[in-house]
């Protein structure tokens, strides 16, 4: 009985797959460095040979524990921190492996095993680097050492800090996600989603970097309601030629039962595409925004919509000590919006730096954002692209 059962289940899985149009959307795999990591800090540009505080990552440098002396201040005994951990990879390295740091201050170099893998000097971007060639296999103990600036002067002027006359403290520190994304080629590498809600399609322009030429490539795609997972449309792209490196594809997908986004619904759809080795999935909702040059009204899906909102300057939520873990506590995160809400507020705009990017995602779905926040997480997509490692 039990293996009738299996093999049923087994059916109705291939069946479902089939139904998509999808052949398999998972095959990209993250592994979540996040957690407590060992930190130490130093004044010369050398690997400490002991580590005796620990911090959180996501967190800040004055969550250490025990405490630094004078954390975020410029301070004559050190110019760096730097903050470990250990991970292991049990099967096979796939073609492609990337370190992804979402945000981190000030000044990112990463070390596996003892060797130098890359530098990267933003703050507020994410940070990619290929480790393929510096990892080990098959359970063996992988070390990485990442190295920070101490303090906002570690980098150069013409890079945004996040410097505020009415801060007095900078604190460093890994302060968003970390992951190891592992997957083949093709290998999708940047998506952006132009939503047309008069035609009810989407548009696709996806960056796809391959090791070897592909005659007549094909994207598969599946676009689901974010929330139920409900099936909305599948397919595929039409055919193109795709060149070793990267080739960029264009093309449409209907959404027929065109469901709008809106503060007050905060209807959200998620698309996956595949290329058949690799996979990935992004969120986005169905509206249009702009400023009317005549009347200068915000006109949201074609209408004039009134905004009511705030700014919030994270940067300096930063330095209030008490905040604690607080900024990476996803309920805590989504309360905060929630009582945004209660105050009848439909727009928020973050500034004087970027909060960890699940704050987006929260913003997008309790109905924040629709116009700021939308713009700035494309920036940020094209910064990251822009800086990402390539590795063919």
């Amino acid at each position: 009985m039990k293996n009738l059962i299996k093999i049923s289940f087994l059916i109705l899985s291939s069946f479902l797959l089939i139904q998509c149009g999808h052949q398999e959307y998972f095959k990209r795999q993250l592994i979540c460095l996040n957690g407590t990591w060992d930190v130490e800090e130093s004044l010369t540009d050398d690997i400490p040979k002991t580590f005796s505080h620990q911090t959180s990552v996501p967190g800040l440098i004055d969550t250490a524990r025990p405490a630094f002396d004078s954390a975020g201040l410029k301070c004559t005994k050190r110019n760096y921190y730097w903050v470990r951990s250990f991970f292991t990879i049990n099967n096979d390295i796939p073609p492609v492996a990337l370190l992804k740091i979402n945000k981190s201050m000030y000044g990112t170099k990463v070390f596996i095993n003892g060797k130098e893998v890359g530098y990267n000097t933003f703050c507020f971007t994410p940070s990619y680097f290929n480790i393929h060639d510096f990892i080990k296999q098959g359970g063996e103990k992988n070390e990485i050492i990442v190295r920070l600036g101490a303090y906002l002067d570690n980098i150069a002027d013409s890079i945004p800090n996040g410097i505020d006359f009415e801060k007095t403290k900078y604190f460093a520190g890994i302060y968003d996600d970390v992951n190891i994304i592992l997957s083949d080629y093709p290998f999708i590498e940047n998506v952006q989603i132009v939503p047309d809600i008069n035609k009810k399609q989407i548009r696709i322009v996806a960056e796809i970097n391959s090791n070897k030429d592909i005659p007549g490539f094909n994207m598969n795609y599946l676009v689901e309601e974010n929330r139920t997972g409900e099936k909305c449309v599948s397919g595929k792209s039409d055919a193109v030629n795709i060149l070793m490196g990267i080739t960029k594809i264009d093309f449409t997908i209907p959404l027929n039962k065109c469901h709008l986004w809106s503060p007050e619904d905060p209807y959200l759809y998620k698309l996956n595409l595949s290329t058949g080795k690799d996979s990935k999935s992004q969120r986005f909702g169905m509206r249009t925004f702009r400023f009317d040059t005549t009347s200068g009204k915000a006109i949201l899906n074609g209408k004039p919509y009134a905004m009511l909102g705030t700014n919030i300057c994270i940067f300096r939520f930063f330095e209030d000590y008490s905040r604690g873990l607080l900024p990476w506590r996803e309920d805590w995160v989504r309360r905060l919006h929630l009582q945004f809400k209660n105050m009848n507020w439909n727009c928020i705009r973050y500034c004087i730096g970027f909060p960890p990017e699940k704050w987006y995602d929260i913003a997008d779905e309790t109905g924040f954002d629709f116009a700021l926040q939308q713009a700035l997480q494309q920036f940020d997509r094209e910064v990251a692209f822009r800086q990402v490692t390539h590795f063919v």
